[in-house]
């Protein structure tokens, strides 16, 4: 008797990854944040503050290549970006230079200069997205070569 031959398509693939964002890694920041004057001569205030930030891959743009006839599955995942980023306004403490500078709507502007100074740290922090990368492939490779292997364990499968 011959062997039924299996064959994979993109869309059996897709079902795998129904889940379009997985959030990868999860990074948290306690910083300092310092408000100037309109002149941007004199520190005004210092905030701490408590940030977390979710980094994630979009699944449903995951590139898949499938070519039965050499049993191979090849997978491209997009680059990781930031899925959420949050201040927990909680956690924020000051350090005032003058008392003059603590204002009715300190809350608020120290809130909004923390979530700006949070954002310009991750512009620099390429190692976040390069190790969310890697969760990703670690975690892709965890639901799909699994399930290849079942199907027809002479696949190999490639995810970059």
């Amino acid at each position: 008797t011959k062997e039924a031959e299996v064959t994979f398509t993109e869309s059996q693939l897709a079902e795998i990854f129904k889940i379009s964002e997985l959030s990868t890694a999860t990074y948290t920041y306690n910083s300092i944040a310092s408000a100037y004057d309109e002149e941007a001569q004199t520190v005004r205030y210092h905030v701490s503050y408590e940030g977390t930030v979710k980094i994630c891959v979009d699944f449903s743009d995951i590139a898949m290549e499938i070519d039965n006839e050499n049993k191979l599955i090849k997978l491209t995942l997009p680059e990781a970006e930031v899925l959420d980023m949050s201040i927990d306004a909680g956690t924020m403490d000051y350090i005032f230079t003058s008392e003059i500078y603590n204002t009715e709507t300190i809350t608020q502007e120290a809130y909004n200069l923390s979530c700006l100074d949070l954002k310009c740290k991750l512009e620099n922090e390429e190692q976040l997205y390069v190790t969310a990368k890697e969760n990703a492939i670690d975690t892709v490779e965890a639901l799909i070569k699994p399930w290849v292997e079942q199907m027809d364990a002479d696949y190999t499968v490639s995810i970059r």
